[in-house]
């Protein structure tokens, strides 16, 4: 893990970002990169304390068993190169949707 610094596009404010790297375990079954990244996540909220991100971007090198690099393909055959995700929670609710 390493906390990069940057200033917002303003210069007034600055913000922190984490970057957490998985290279050194290798090309993993999805299953098994999902529970990494659930374990992290769960470290920095209760190691961390870490309550809220802003932005936040998953990037995923997707491969076969081999590590050879494969084409993400959507239901009607055209490639994918991002996902949108329609996951929504207001952090203001407390109550689920």
């Amino acid at each position: 893990m390493s906390n990069n610094h940057f200033l917002s596009s303003d210069n007034k404010k600055q913000f922190s970002a984490l970057t957490i790297e998985y290279k050194v375990l290798g090309t993993i079954p999805i299953d098994e990169l999902f529970h990494a990244i659930k374990a992290d996540i769960e470290s920095l909220k209760d190691i961390h304390k870490v309550e809220f991100v802003t932005g936040a971007k998953l990037k995923l090198p997707v491969t076969d068993n081999y590590g050879q690099p494969i084409p993400v393909r959507r239901p009607n055959g055209a490639h994918m190169h991002m996902m949108h995700t329609y996951h929504h929670r207001p952090a203001c609710k407390d109550y689920e949707l």
